[in-house]
């Protein structure tokens, strides 16, 4: 039989990825090549593979099962372009009129240039140039950038990449995908594929590589869409508030020398993250402590004291009334209204998402999450982890346990706390929750090999942290849930010793025990609490819950203490990281993977600041600014999230093909149109809202 030969180019996102994937691929491969590109971080690894079948779902071999492949595997490094407007600091100056700042959202032509980065500022160019050389004469392209709608829009500059080389700037669109190949056309939909992987395990990345799909359309239009309104949006409201604030006067945020160095940057998903904050902060100011009272009683049994059913109320008169009226009855005794054991349950977590990841590092240890995005991005180029920009909280049906316990129970720094042996089948073992959400393209974060103990010491302790949570979460995820039992006593103050038959006299009072009989996950996550915490506790408990066994419904309990208590209803606290995430999360401001870029940007704008105890407090800037958009009328559009969720759900119409993306940014456009507008007739009041932070 004739054997086929075929040109094969892999594209992947960052060349860790690259070399991880020629790794696996030519396993066993004695001939390999590596080249240097003229970016200094990319590599260009080269080899020839006969007689192979990994690439047959990509050659058309007539039949025949065996091909040879001249492979390629490159990489960029993030984005090779991005969008500017055109000629910005020529024709459309930050000096100009306001009603000039308005053409930016309006008519302003956009152009696609080449990224830059301190290292290289031809970075992009220097890319497109490597793909386009090593394409020249290939037959086949795989894109191998990640597998969210930024690694989609990646993947189509490579494509564009391949087809043009370094003149493809000007052409945006997706049309090339569907011409037929001649003249420039190198590539189009017959020979362009998609590789879709989820960690760096060697047989999921080759499994990855025998199974490809294609570019979406759908979600390259969508991130253009963002884009282009994004940049809009920002340049435009920047200039306008950047412009205004230089001229009020004690602006002292930024630490800016001279007003010239000042900026106010507005950001259509940091204004709102920015409004959580300060909302926060206008409820504590608001805040006004009241008094209450309470009523408690301590029974001779055991220490703690029962609690009134009332909990409590805001009448000091009334509370000493009803304390009055049952201390006369001179009874020393309650009697049982209700006495109940029982088996309770704490749920084991749902598995891993990224928001959940962000927010229990930032609860647990005090890791932002921007750090701990970083340290989980480094882990899974490492391949420890799998990709961890993900929404999806289930395992697939047929997720292979057995083998990642396997790795982390036998091998490695952490086979010591999985020394119980979970696996499949086994009394331990307890398949993981299946959560309600499922992004499509990967799995929940989880571990994939075990690491040493010389690897382990030699990450940062960011990165310690981040992969023991996933061990540890992961473990948890596959263990039972927790089973405590619970003691409920509830009693009666106020009824007669010789009238029994007198219930409904009196108040309620109760008190619950809870002592933990297996912990199960809760063992591999100890930063997580449940039941009593102190040995002294513990022990009452368990003297309480003899005693109680022997008692019954309408038995009476002799009281050593009663009295009434006092106390101050306590302002909220200042919005923490963690409570911060959630809010984004719920409210739909950026997504899994850009939360973290957001809380950094108005921290680094100094729009809010960390106390020391780790919360999030706004500055006078960041105060007036919501405060200013509140009277301008445009609170519930710039610095609440509803505008901006809004927009993230047209964003999901475009990927899911219901709504086109020329439609929706006009849509936009004309409702920012609006704003600028309106902003700009009443700028007067975001300096008179500053005026009043300050005071």
């Amino acid at each position: 039989l004739q054997m086929v030969n075929a040109k094969v180019v892999v594209v992947a996102e960052k060349n860790s990825i690259a070399k991880a994937l020629f790794e696996h691929i030519t396993w066993g491969v004695s001939e390999k090549q590596v080249f240097n590109s003229e970016y200094q971080f990319v590599k260009n690894y080269k080899c020839q593979l006969n007689n192979t079948t990994l690439f047959n779902k990509y050659v058309e071999n007539n039949g025949h099962y065996n091909v040879n492949i001249d492979l390629t595997i490159t990489a960029v490094a993030g984005h090779v372009t991005s969008f500017d407007i055109e000629n910005a600091k020529t024709t459309y100056k930050w000096s100009q009129e306001k009603s000039d700042h308005l053409k930016l959202l309006t008519e302003a032509p956009i152009e696609n240039k080449f990224s830059a980065n301190d290292n290289d500022k031809h970075l992009g160019e220097k890319i497109a140039k490597n793909i386009y050389n090593l394409c020249r004469d290939a037959d086949h392209l795989i894109i191998c950038t990640d597998c969210d709608r930024e690694g989609e829009y990646i993947g189509w500059e490579v494509f564009m990449s391949a087809n043009f080389g370094c003149n493809f700037k000007k052409t945006l669109d997706c049309s090339v995908l569907n011409k037929p190949i001649g003249g420039s056309t190198k590539f189009n939909r017959g020979n362009t594929w998609r590789m879709k992987f989820s960690h760096l395990e060697r047989n999921h990345m080759i499994d990855a590589v025998r199974n490809p799909g294609k570019l979406n359309e759908n979600i390259i239009n969508a991130v253009r869409c963002r884009s282009e309104i994004d940049l809009r949006s920002g340049t435009s409201f920047t200039r306008l508030l950047t412009n205004y604030y230089r001229n009020v006067s004690n602006i002292v945020e930024n630490d800016a020398n001279s007003k010239g160095s000042f900026v106010v940057s507005y950001g259509p998903c940091q204004f709102p993250t920015l409004g959580f904050v300060v909302d926060r902060y206008d409820r504590i100011q608001a805040f006004s402590a009241e008094m209450y009272w309470s009523i408690f009683i301590q029974l001779d049994i055991f220490s703690t004291k029962l609690k009134w059913d009332r909990n409590r109320l805001f009448d000091r008169y009334v509370v000493a009334q009803i304390y009055e009226n049952l201390y006369q009855k001179e009874s020393e005794y309650v009697r049982i209204k209700n006495l109940d054991s029982k088996s309770v349950l704490k749920f084991k977590p749902y598995p891993l998402t990224t928001v959940d990841l962000q927010k229990d590092c930032s609860k647990y240890f005090k890791i932002s999450a921007k750090r701990s995005l970083n340290a989980a991005e480094y882990l899974y180029q490492q391949s420890f982890i799998s990709y961890p920009r993900t929404e999806t909280n289930k395992f697939a049906a047929n997720f292979d346990f057995k083998k990642i316990l396997d790795q982390l129970q036998e091998n490695g720094k952490f086979k010591s706390i999985s020394r119980t042996k979970l696996q499949p089948g086994s009394n331990n073992f307890s398949i993981p929750r299946s959560g309600q959400r499922d992004d499509g393209a990967h799995p929940p974060i989880h571990p994939i090999i075990s690491m040493s103990d010389d690897k382990f010491n030699s990450l940062t302790h960011d990165q310690k942290q981040v992969y023991e949570y996933i061990v540890r979460r992961f473990l948890a995820s596959c263990s039972k849930d927790a089973v405590g039992e619970q003691t409920s006593l509830t009693v009666r103050w106020g009824v007669n010793q010789n009238d029994p038959m007198s219930l409904k006299n009196g108040e309620l009072f109760h008190v619950s025990f809870l002592k933990v009989s297996h912990k199960n996950w809760l063992e591999y996550m100890p930063f997580c609490h449940w039941g009593a915490t102190s040995r002294k506790v513990q022990d009452e408990i368990e003297a309480s819950k003899e005693l109680l066994s022997r008692m019954r419904v309408g038995d009476f309990l002799k009281m050593k203490e009663t009295g009434m208590t006092e106390g101050k209803t306590a302002p909220p606290k200042p919005l923490t990281e963690t409570e911060l995430i959630t809010l984004m999360d719920k409210n739909g401001i950026g997504t899994d993977a850009t939360i973290a870029d957001h809380i950094e940007k108005i921290k680094t704008r100094k729009y809010v600041v960390k106390d020391n105890k780790e919360c999030l407090v706004p500055t006078n800037l960041g105060i007036s600014l919501v405060h200013g958009f509140q009277d301008i009328g445009l609170d519930d559009s710039i610095t609440k999230p509803f505008f901006r969720g809004d927009f993230e759900s047209y964003l999901v119409d475009i990927c899911d093909g219901k709504a086109h993306r020329e439609v929706i940014t006009h849509q936009v456009i004309q409702r920012y149109v609006k704003y600028y507008r309106k902003t700009s007739d009443n700028l007067t009041k975001l300096g008179a809202a500053y005026s009043r932070s300050r005071s």
